[in-house]
C-alpha cells in the first residue's frame, strides 16, 4: 500500500511546523510498512543546501504537476497550508482513484479574513472570501476524512461545511518533537529568586500572529527590564524575514534578543532555559489556526502566556487546566502584573510548570500519530472510493468502521 502526502512544504523545511508533522507522519507510516511519497513545492538547487519554496500560487501546479507523474498511491494525506493545498489533494484523489484524508491545520479561507488588506480591496472581500468559503466547503465534503489538531478547528469546518456532521470530524492534537521530556524549572533555588523571568516565544512567526505585545511589555517594564525581565524571540528563517519586514526599523528595548530558532539536538535546551513561553493568536484568526508550539512547550513543563486568541482551543485548555494566563491583545498591564507575579513567587511558577506538563501527558495519552497512521492504513486498505452517487455513504461507513475498531 501506498501513501501519497501532500503539503506545500516538503519534508527538508526547516522551521515550518507542518513539515516537520508530514515527516513524523511519513517515519511512522514507513515503520507500518507503507510506501510513502511526498508532493511538496519545494526544489533543491543542485550541489546546494539551499531550498527553494516556490510562491504560493505557483506551488499549486507545482504540486499538482508531480503528483500526477507519481506511481498510483492508495490513500492521499493533505495537509492544509495556504493557498488551499486541499483543491491539489482532491484533484491527485481523483487521479489516482484514491481516498482523500484532510489533515487540517488552519482554516485558511478565516484566515484570509483575518490578514490586513489593501484599502481598494475592501469592497471585494466580502464576495472573496464567500467564494473561497464555497470552494473550501465543496473540497472538503469530498473527503473521506477530516482530521484537526483542536476543537475550535473542527467547530470552523463545520460551519464551512455542514455535511461534516455526517462524517464527524476527527480531533487528534499534534505531537511535540521527538525527545523531548519534562525538564526542571531555571532558577528556582531560593538563592536565585533575584535572577531575571526569562520569556521566550520560539517557533514560526505567520500571518496569525502579532509579536507587538512582547515589544510593548519590555517598553512597558521600562529601564529595569533587564533585571526582571529577558524575552528572547526565536525564529524560523522566514520568521526572521517576516519580523525584519514589520519591525526592521523599530528600535527594541534592550531586553528583547532575536535570534534563529534552535531545532534538533538543542531544541530541549533552548526550550528548558526559559520560565514562560509565549504563544500569539491575533484575534481575527482565533479558532482557526492552532500552534503546535504550545505542545513542546507542554512537553517540557512550561507555563504558557497567551497573546489574543481568544475562544481557541488554547484558551479552553489554559481555562479548564491553568497552566498559564491569556490576556487580550494589548493588555500589556495584565500581562506585566502576571509576569511580575510569578517572578516574586516562584512556587506558583513551579505548580504552572507542573499542570503545563501534567496537561501535556493527557494529550501525549491520546496517541495522535499512532491513530493517524492507523487511519491512513485503514483508508488505503479499504476499497477505492470513486465519485460516485454511493461515494459520501462509503466514507461514512469506512470512518465508522475505523473508530469502531480504534474504540
Amino acid at each position: 500500500m501506498a501513501a501519497l502526502l501532500v503539503n506545500r512544504f516538503g519534508l527538508r523545511a526547516s522551521g515550518q511546523p507542518t513539515a516537520r508533522l508530514l515527516s513524523d507522519l511519513a517515519d511512522q507510516l514507513d515503520k507500518i510498512g507503507m510506501q510513502v511519497r511526498a508532493v511538496t513545492a519545494e526544489r533543491v538547487a543542485s550541489g546546494a543546501d539551499t531550498i527553494f519554496i516556490y510562491p504560493r500560487f505557483v506551488a499549486l501546479f507545482v504540486m499538482l504537476w508531480r503528483g500526477v507523474r507519481q506511481p498510483r498511491a492508495q490513500v492521499i494525506v493533505c495537509l492544509s497550508d495556504p493557498p488551499l493545498v486541499l483543491m491539489v489533494g482532491r484533484l491527485l484523489g481523483f487521479w489516482h482513484r484514491a481516498p482523500v484524508i484532510y489533515w487540517c491545520q488552519d482554516v485558511y479561507p478565516d484566515v484570509l479574513a483575518g490578514l490586513a488588506w489593501p484599502r481598494v480591496m475592501a469592497p471585494l472581500m466580502p464576495l472573496i472570501l464567500g467564494v473561497v468559503r464555497w470552494c473550501h466547503g465543496v473540497l472538503m465534503a469530498g473527503c473521506a476524512a477530516r482530521v484537526v489538531p483542536g476543537q475550535c478547528l473542527a467547530k470552523r469546518l463545520e460551519q464551512h461545511c455542514p455535511a461534516t456532521a455526517k462524517t464527524p470530524v476527527l480531533v487528534l492534537p499534534n505531537w511535540p518533537e521527538p525527545g523531548l521530556t519534562p525538564q526542571p524549572m531555571p532558577n528556582t533555588a531560593d538563592t536565585d529568586h533575584g535572577a531575571p523571568l526569562t520569556v521566550l516565544y520560539s517557533g514560526h512567526y505567520g500571518h496569525g500572529h502579532d509579536l507587538t505585545d512582547l515589544i510593548s511589555l519590555a517598553e512597558h517594564v521600562g529601564d529595569q527590564a533587564e533585571q526582571t525581565l529577558h524575552i528572547t524571540i526565536a525564529l524560523s528563517p522566514r520568521g526572521l524575514a517576516r519580523w525584519q519586514s514589520r519591525h526592521g526599523n523599530q528600535p527594541l528595548p534592550s531586553s528583547i534578543t532575536v535570534r534563529p530558532m534552535v531545532a534538533g539536538y538543542a531544541l530541549a535546551d533552548h526550550l528548558a532555559a526559559a520560565h514562560i513561553h509565549v504563544v500569539s493568536i491575533k484575534d481575527a484568526v482565533s479558532g482557526a489556526i492552532m500552534p503546535s508550539k504550545a505542545m513542546a512547550s507542554l512537553c517540557i513543563g512550561r507555563p504558557i502566556l497567551l497573546l489574543g486568541g481568544a475562544g481557541s482551543s488554547l484558551d479552553t485548555a489554559l481555562t479548564s487546566h491553568d497552566f498559564g494566563l491569556r490576556v487580550p491583545s494589548g493588555d500589556v498591564t495584565t500581562a506585566r502584573a502576571w509576569l511580575e507575579g510569578l517572578a516574586a513567587d516562584r512556587a506558583r511558577l513551579e505548580q504552572l510548570g507542573r499542570q503545563a506538563q501534567d496537561y501535556g501527558q493527557r494529550l501525549a495519552a491520546q496517541h495522535s500519530l499512532t491513530r493517524l497512521s492507523s487511519l491512513v492504513s485503514h483508508m488505503a486498505g479499504d476499497p477505492v472510493l470513486t465519485p460516485d452517487p454511493a461515494h459520501k455513504k462509503n466514507q461514512q461507513k469506512t470512518m465508522v468502521e475505523w473508530e469502531q475498531h480504534n474504540a
